[in-house]
């Protein structure tokens, strides 16, 4: 009778791991569209929806990347999964270039699940943006070149402003960067109105990519890109230099700062005592479908099965020596 046992528990342990890794299905998703391709406006409160196999509550991220190099953008628009397994991603497009195709990616835990080309039309409606607001005070001293904020910080997958007074120069160069941190930004920065100062607005997305990285935050200054480092993986969290320098080419450093850029997960606040919370954590493309629950995908599942395999081999040895026993 022993002997019929340990060849069916054997059986057990090898059925079991497969079941446990079979179980955790990779998700689906797809984007609604009408006609022969998905198209949206160059408009305010544009919407893109679709269905996915996640469950209700799951966070999601809508990345929009222009499928051209002569007009780049990359805009990403968060999403949460209703009780009938749609979801919405409404967003400002109003400054993507019209008649310019694009790629639609649903992103959920760092993984594409869904892809989907369309075109971004001409506005036909409501096409006044919301005026572009600053956070940044304009009332520093522009007597002389400086940096304001010598420290800027800045969570992965945000955007910043760097205040710039330019004094009495009508340009100046914003250097981010150096080789020390593997990524440098060259940029020249204009004056256009004549108040002595500029700011621009940082997007730690499209550093290292085609997508602008800095931009002006008022539309009579100008901002352009003279190099920038291309990067694969996107940008460190980490500290990079901020010099601001003369326009000319060998051009006097006039002032120097830093930009922290934080991981998604960390404050850019002083830290503090740790609380019990249930809030819900910041939305980002790594977020999982709960923040309670435990994700056994990839690795998890792996690791699961190769706990039950030891288990089981213990179990086995002894039923075996048992069974000498006899």
């Amino acid at each position: 009778m022993r002997q019929q046992t340990v060849p069916a528990i054997v059986a057990l342990l090898l059925v079991v791991p497969c079941v446990a890794i079979g179980a955790q299905t990779t998700p689906t998703a797809t984007i609604d569209y009408e006609g022969e391709e998905l198209t949206v406006e160059a408009a305010p409160g544009e919407q893109i929806s679709g269905e996915t196999t996640l469950p209700p509550g799951t966070r999601l991220t809508v990345r929009i990347e222009s499928a051209s190099s002569a007009s780049p953008f990359l805009k990403r628009l968060e999403a949460t999964v209703a009780d009938d397994g749609t979801f919405t991603a409404t967003g400002d497009l109003s400054d993507l270039p019209p008649d310019t195709a694009f790629e639609a990616a649903v992103v959920y835990n760092a993984t594409v699940i869904s892809r989907q080309s369309g075109q971004i039309v001409p506005c036909t409606s409501d096409c006044t943006a919301t005026p572009r607001s600053s956070d940044t005070p304009t009332a520093f001293s522009t007597d002389e070149p400086a940096l304001p904020r010598p420290v800027v910080q800045v969570r992965q997958g945000e955007t910043v402003e760097i205040p710039i007074a330019v004094g009495d120069r009508e340009r100046v160069r914003l250097s981010i960067g150096s080789d020390r941190t593997n990524y440098r930004l060259n940029a020249t920065v204009t004056d256009g109105d004549g108040d002595g100062r500029a700011v621009v607005s940082f997007d730690s997305v499209s550093a290292g990519r085609d997508a602008p990285t800095l931009s002006p935050v008022d539309d009579d200054d100008r901002v352009t890109t003279d190099s920038e480092t291309t990067l694969s993986d996107g940008l460190d969290p980490t500290e990079y230099d901020l010099t601001l320098l003369g326009a000319g080419e060998n051009g006097t450093r006039l002032a120097i700062g830093t930009l922290v850029v934080f991981d998604q997960s960390e404050s850019t606040d002083a830290p503090e005592p740790p609380e019990a919370t249930t809030s819900t954590p910041p939305l980002n493309e790594t977020t999982p479908a709960t923040s309670r629950g435990v994700d056994l995908g990839g690795i998890g599942a792996l690791t699961v099965g190769g706990l039950l395999g030891i288990v089981g081999i213990a179990l086995l040895l002894g039923l075996a020596r048992g069974g000498r026993g006899e």
